[in-house]
């Protein structure tokens, strides 16, 4: 397990929609207990994996470990089932916002149907702060914040505050800029990781096409292909750049 760097707002990563996963595999539950590390590590209730730059439909959850009691929770492709008329307000904070807070208004109950860490189905009736928590976090997986749900003058504000405090605040001028990756061997990966999840305009990447192995019956995609599939970044494999 490792810990893992959050993106913060204001970042385009965060706004994008997440895509479901089709097995709960050995790259998923590592990406959950990194994810379930990196919550910890930042004194966290929630995390999508899109708030460390994974477009994938996966959260985890602890909302008692605070209490000296971790109880990890694995979410995969959750989906609401029902929520309830009734309302209940909290304080929400989130990890994608640092240091913020506001009373956010969400249904009181929910039931949720999801894969768990096993990628076996389940079905959750939520309520309380575990029903606004896990309401919260899918939000993410639909770009959407809570601060989203404020004014727009609060909203402003808000990022305001962010970007004055950011210690990157420079790469909000450089995202105007377009970028062009070029990379195969996986000492590339953390370059364009790191330009990614800075919130760069990568316009495409170029990298080696696949290579055949054992006489041709098994085909090797380079290691930054590999990892533009996962962000669905666009990509080209050209023969030659001549």
């Amino acid at each position: 397990m490792s810990v893992k760097t959050i993106i913060t707002e204001p970042n385009k990563i965060l706004r994008q929609i997440s895509k479901p996963v089709n097995i709960v595999g050995k790259d998923e539950q590592s990406l959950m207990d990194d994810m379930l590390e990196t919550m910890y590590a930042a004194d966290g209730i929630g995390l999508a994996a899109i708030q460390i730059g994974i477009p994938k439909r996966i959260i985890v959850m602890d909302i008692s470990w605070t209490k000296g009691e971790k109880k990890p929770m694995y979410f995969v492709n959750p989906v609401i089932k029902n929520k309830d008329n009734d309302k209940s307000i909290y304080e929400e904070g989130c990890l994608s916002v640092p240091n913020q807070f506001a009373e956010i208004e969400r249904p009181k109950n929910c039931e949720v149907e999801y894969l768990n860490y096993k990628g076996e189905k389940k079905l959750l009736k939520a309520e309380g702060l575990l029903a606004t928590c896990i309401q919260h976090e899918m939000d993410h997986l639909e770009g959407i914040l809570f601060i989203d749900y404020l004014s727009k003058l609060k909203k402003s504000m808000i990022i305001k505050k962010l970007l004055k405090n950011r210690p990157d605040r420079i790469v909000v001028w450089l995202m105007l800029k377009k970028i062009i990756f070029m990379g195969t061997p996986y000492f590339a990966v953390p370059i364009l990781k790191s330009l990614y999840q800075n919130g760069y305009n990568i316009s495409a990447v170029y990298t080696q096409p696949p290579q055949k192995s054992n006489r041709g019956q098994k085909i090797n995609k380079s290691p930054i292909q590999g990892f533009s599939e996962t962000l669905n970044i666009e990509f080209r494999t050209p023969s030659s750049l001549k």
